[in-house]
Formats: structure tokens, sequence, C-alpha cells
């Protein structure tokens, strides 16, 4: 299901020249609204858009993987 997901947004991203994944929504008002009949939930919400570069904001600091992971 997740790499249906990817796949989803890739081609999203050939349409639009900004996408950003969507937290803090009300899954519960999401579901109710488009997936009435409870066969599909929501998993998560992808904007699809024209952004300003200018305006956009950066991609936030991450940790390396070596501070981040300890393998066994």
């Amino acid at each position: 299901m997740f790499k249906r997901a990817e796949t989803d947004r890739n081609q999203a991203i050939r349409i639009a020249s900004s996408t950003r994944a969507m937290s803090g929504f009300d899954a519960q008002k999401v579901n109710a609204t488009f997936f009435p009949d409870g066969q599909v939930k929501v998993n998560f919400l992808c904007c699809l858009g024209d952004g300003d570069a200018g305006k956009l904001a950066g991609r936030l600091p991450r940790l390396a993987f070596d501070d981040a992971c300890t393998l066994l």
C-alpha cells in the first residue's frame, strides 16, 4: 500500500510544482466527508500546488543516520 502512495505522489509531482504532506488533520471528518461507506480510510493528505519558491519553508534539520540509529 505504501508503494502505491509513493507512486501516486510521484505522479502528483508531475502535475504540480509543489507537494507537501499534511499532518494534524481530523481523520474522522475526512473519512465521514469523502469515504462515508467506510470501505476506505484516509492515511495521509498530500497538498498539491504551484508554490512560490521564495515563500516556501526549507527542509528542517535532520539527524545524521549514525546519530539516530544503532546497528545491532
